[in-house]
């Protein structure tokens, strides 16, 4: 095994019974299918047509992002934390699984889910001039005097490029998932040439 490859897939150094890497196998092309939305849509189609439930999910950590960055009293950064936390949360467990528990193929997910909160919050970004999304207190920014990309771009004086911004934002998320779903793959491939190699009959034992 090289040295890269080492280091990209450590798991390699014990080798995985080939049930288990078929059920990783079916568990990425589940994800492929679920997440496809966020690779197609453009920014103004998001909210009616990507799956809601990881929305959700990602919103618990933004919420979480506010409270725990609002202690350092700072409008700006309270108001950037939801965002912050929203993508740091997914990296910190992709590094957690790639150092700490050796394993490429869950960290390859979790970079996939950090690219997703990109993707998620460039509809968000793009919203500041309209303020037409709807917002988890109820109505649409408009109607509540504006939202956190909004609040944000206005002190930085950049609200007239929100478009741009989320264009780019949406871009590099989508090119992290791309990324993410790559690793994920080469891991199990690799993982499936293994056993191969150490004539694994597809048994249930290692």
């Amino acid at each position: 095994m090289t040295r890269r490859r080492k280091i990209f897939f450590p798991e390699l150094a014990s080798a995985a019974p080939r049930w288990a890497i078929y059920c990783r196998i079916g568990f990425w092309v589940f994800l492929a299918w679920y997440f496809l939305p966020f690779f197609t849509v453009n920014l103004l189609q998001f909210m009616e047509t990507t799956p809601p439930f990881v929305h959700r999910v990602d919103l618990i950590f933004h919420e979480a992002g506010h409270i725990i960055f609002g202690i350092f009293g700072w409008p700006l950064l309270t108001s950037f934390g939801g965002t912050l936390l929203q993508c740091l949360a997914p990296f910190l467990l992709m590094l957690a699984f790639w150092i700490k528990n050796r394993d490429a193929f869950a960290s390859g997910i979790f970079l996939t889910w950090t690219g997703q909160n990109f993707v998620d919050c460039a509809p968000y970004i793009n919203d500041a001039r309209l303020l037409q999304l709807p917002l988890i207190t109820g109505g649409t920014g408009r109607e509540v005097e504006g939202h956190d990309w909004e609040f944000m771009l206005n002190e930085l004086e950049l609200i007239e490029y929100d478009g741009h911004i989320a264009r780019w934002v949406l871009l590099i998320g989508r090119a992290i998932m791309a990324l993410g779903f790559l690793w994920a793959a080469a891991a199990v491939y690799f993982q499936l040439r293994q056993a191969k190699d150490n004539g694994d009959n597809g048994g249930w034992t290692a």
